[in-house]
C-alpha cells in the first residue's frame, strides 16, 4: 500500500502548477455529479497524463519549488440553482375543430393553412339542403303530434266530466252532507292546529320569562352592587363639590360674581357637572335595582296565566276536532255505500286520462325533439372557429362527403407553453408557479419568461435498464411552463432550451469553492491577499451552484483579492508527508484536514450578472 501511496504523490509531484489547480476543481465537481463524471473520468485522466508526458520537458525548474498564490478580485454577482429541461414548444390554446354531420357534402372552405381567424369566424360550410329537408319534414310531424295530442286529451277530459257528472247527481245529497260535515272537520282541525301553535308558543314564553326571571334573581346582587358603587362614587365627590362650593362662595363675597378667578369658577364647575353625573348614575343604579326583579317576576307570571290560557284552548279544540271528525266519517260512509256502483267508472276514466296525456305528451315530446335534432344538424352546416388562432390543418376539400374525424386544427400562436420531461430525480425539487427562461436555437441568444403552470403527480412514461445482471427502471414526468413573454419568431414545434429556477441570490458576494477552506470545527474561510500580506476571513457559507459559493461577512468588501486555495502549493520536498498535503490540498481543495463545504446543486448556477442562468 505504502508502494502504491508513493507512486501516486510522485504522480501528483510532477503535475504542473496550473494542471494541478485544474485537477482540484475538476475532483470536486466530480463528487457532486458522479453519474456524469463516469463517463468522462477516464479521458480526463488521459488527458492529464499526456499533458504530464509531453509538458514536463518544457517545465521551468523553478515551477518544480513552489508557486504564486493566484487571487480572484472579489465582485457582487448573481447566483442560481435551477433544472435544466428540454421541450418543445407548443401552443398555449388548440382545439380540433369536428362536426356531427356524417354523410354530408363539404360546400365550402373558407380558410387555408396559415390564416388568422377570430373566435366566431365561419371557416367552412356544408351543403344544408337534405338537412332543411329533414327539418321542414320535422316541423310538420310536430304540428300534427300537436294536433293529436289536443284532440286526444280534449276526449279524455270529457269522458271523465261526464262520469263524475253522472256520479255527482246521483249522489248530491249524500255528498253536500259529507261535505259540509269534511267543511267542518277541516276547520276544527285548522283550530286546533292553531291553538297548539299558540299553545307551544305560550309555553315557550313561559321558559323564556323563567329564565329571565331566574336571570334576574341572580342579577339582583349585580344591581345592588351596581347601587353600593354608584353610591361610593357620588360619596368623595359629593365632599369635593361642597369644598369647591364653599371656596366658589367666599370667591364671590371677596371678588364678586363677574370677577372670580378662573382656576376657583372651573374647580366649581367641574366638581358640579362630575357630582351630578355621579347622582344620575346613582339614580339609574336604584332604578334598575328597584325595577329589573319585578318587572321580570311579573313578566313570569304573566306568561304562566298566558300558558294556562292556550292549553284549555287546545284542550276544547281538540274535543271539536274528535265531534266533527265522527260526523264526518258517519257521512262519508253513507256517501261511500251510495257511490258504490260509481266509484270503479271514476276510477277506470281518471286512469284513462292519466294514460291518454302521458301518451300524447311522449308523442308529442319525440316529435320536437327531431325538430331541434334537425335544428342543430342545420346549424352545424356553419363551421366557425371557437377561439382567436391560426388554422394549421385542414383535413377536407370542397365537394367531400365528411363522415367523422378532425376537419380543422386552430391554434393559438401568441400564446406557448413547453411541453417537457422530467426524471425522478428531478421532479421533487420542480413545482408549480416556478420562474423558468426558456431559449431555443431559432431564436438564438433571446430569452424569455415563463412559469411552470403543471406537474404530473404520476409518471408518464419508465424506461429499464440492465447492468451486471440488474435490472433498474427510471420514471419520467410530464410538465408545461407558459411563456409569459412572446415572439412573432417562436413557433411551435421548436426545441425549447429550459432552465427552471429553484433559488436565487442577488447581488451578493460569491467565489469559486476551492477559495473556500474548512477548519477542523467546521468554520469556513477565505484568505484573502493584500500586497504581500494574507489573512484569513471567516465566512457563512450561503447559496451554492456547481462552481460558486455564495459567502457573507461584514468584514467582505468589493476588490479584495481572494486566494484561490488549489493554487497555493507548498514547495516540493523529498518528505512524503508534504507530498500527501500538496495532493490533499490541490484534490479536496482545502489545507490541513479541512475539506470543501458540503452540499449539491442541481444544474445551472454559474454567476449571472443579470443574463440567463445557467443551463443553456
Amino acid at each position: 500500500m505504502g508502494k502504491i501511496s508513493s507512486v501516486i504523490l510522485s504522480f501528483f509531484k510532477k503535475i504542473p502548477v496550473g494542471i494541478k489547480s485544474i485537477v482540484g476543481s475538476l475532483f470536486w465537481f466530480i463528487r457532486k455529479h458522479k453519474i456524469i463524471s463516469a463517463i468522462i473520468i477516464l479521458l480526463i485522466v488521459g488527458g492529464i497524463a499526456a499533458i504530464i508526458v509531453f509538458g514536463q520537458k518544457k517545465q521551468p525548474q523553478e515551477d518544480m519549488m513552489g508557486s504564486v498564490a493566484q487571487t480572484t478580485e472579489l465582485t457582487k454577482q448573481t447566483l442560481s440553482n435551477s433544472i435544466s429541461v428540454t421541450g418543445t414548444l407548443a401552443s398555449a390554446d388548440s382545439r380540433s375543430i369536428s362536426t356531427n354531420l356524417n354523410g354530408t357534402e363539404v360546400e365550402s372552405i373558407l380558410v387555408s393553412v396559415g390564416d388568422q381567424v377570430k373566435k366566431g369566424d365561419v371557416i367552412c360550410t356544408f351543403n344544408s339542403s337534405e338537412l332543411e329537408d329533414s327539418l321542414e319534414e320535422a316541423e310538420s310531424d310536430y304540428d300534427l303530434a300537436s294536433v293529436k295530442q289536443s284532440k286526444s286529451i280534449d276526449n279524455a277530459t270529457e269522458s271523465v266530466a261526464e262520469t263524475e257528472e253522472k256520479a255527482t247527481d246521483e249522489l248530491s245529497t249524500a255528498s253536500d252532507a259529507t261535505s259540509n260535515a269534511k267543511t267542518a272537520y277541516n276547520e276544527a282541525v285548522s283550530k286546533q292546529a292553531s291553538t297548539l301553535s299558540a299553545y307551544e308558543s305560550a309555553k315557550a314564553g313561559t321558559v323564556s320569562a323563567l329564565n329571565t326571571f331566574n336571570t334576574a334573581k341572580t342579577n339582583v346582587a349585580t344591581l345592588k352592587s351596581a347601587v353600593d358603587i354608584a353610591k361610593a362614587n357620588l360619596s368623595p365627590l359629593q365632599t369635593a363639590y361642597d369644598t369647591a362650593k364653599a371656596t366658589y362662595d367666599d370667591a364671590v363675597i371677596l371678588y364678586g360674581e363677574d370677577n372670580i378667578p378662573s382656576d376657583i369658577r372651573e374647580a366649581y364647575v367641574y366638581s358640579k357637572n362630575m357630582k351630578e353625573a355621579a347622582e344620575a348614575a346613582l339614580v339609574i343604579a336604584e332604578a334598575n335595582y328597584k325595577k329589573e326583579y319585578t318587572d321580570k317576576e311579573s313578566a313570569y307570571t304573566n306568561a304562566q296565566n298566558t300558558e294556562a290560557s292556550a292549553k284549555t284552548a287546545y284542550e276544547t279544540a281538540c274535543s271539536q276536532v274528535d265531534s266533527c271528525y265522527a260526523k264526518y266519517a258517519t257521512a262519508a260512509e253513507a256517501q261511500a255505500a251510495e257511490n258504490a256502483d260509481y266509484s270503479d267508472e271514476i276510477s277506470d276514466s281518471a286512469v284513462d286520462y292519466t294514460i291518454t296525456v302521458a301518451e300524447a305528451e311522449n308523442s308529442l315530446q319525440n316529435s320536437k325533439n327531431q325538430v331541434q335534432q334537425a335544428e342543430d344538424k342545420l346549424g352545424e352546416c356553419v363551421v366557425t372557429s371557437p377561439i382567436d388562432g391560426v388554422i394549421t390543418s385542414i383535413n377536407v376539400d370542397v365537394g367531400d362527403v365528411y363522415e367523422s374525424g378532425t376537419l380543422f386544427e386552430v391554434q393559438d400562436l401568441t400564446s406557448f407553453v413547453v411541453d417537457a420531461t422530467v426524471d425522478e430525480y428531478d421532479i421533487a425539487s420542480i413545482a408549480k408557479d416556478q420562474n423558468a427562461v426558456i431559449k431555443t436555437d431559432a431564436t438564438g441568444d433571446a430569452q424569455y419568461n415563463g412559469i411552470v403552470t403543471f406537474v404530473a403527480p404520476t409518471p408518464t412514461s419508465s424506461q429499464g435498464s440492465s447492468t451486471g445482471g440488474t435490472t433498474s427502471s427510471t420514471s419520467s414526468y410530464s410538465i408545461q411552463i407558459s411563456l409569459t413573454d412572446t415572439d412573432e419568431k417562436l413557433r411551435v414545434g421548436m426545441t425549447a432550451k429550459t432552465s427552471i429556477i429553484l433559488s436565487s441570490a442577488e447581488d451578493v458576494f460569491a467565489v469559486a469553492y476551492d477559495s473556500i477552506e474548512t477548519d477542523a470545527d467546521g468554520n469556513s474561510f477565505i484568505t484573502v491577499r493584500d500586497g504581500t500580506e494574507t489573512k484569513k476571513i471567516q465566512v457563512e457559507v450561503g447559496l451554492e451552484s456547481d462552481y460558486y459559493v455564495e459567502i457573507i461577512s461584514d468584514e467582505l468588501t468589493e476588490g479584495m483579492q481572494v486566494v484561490s486555495t488549489v493554487a497555493m502549493l507548498p514547495a516540493t520536498t523529498d518528505s512524503e508527508e508534504s507530498e500527501e498535503e500538496s495532493m490533499g490540498l490541490n484534490i479536496f481543495g482545502g489545507s490541513g484536514g479541512g475539506e470543501r463545504p458540503s452540499g449539491s446543486a442541481p444544474s445551472g448556477g454559474v454567476p449571472s450578472g443579470g443574463g440567463a442562468p445557467s443551463g443553456f
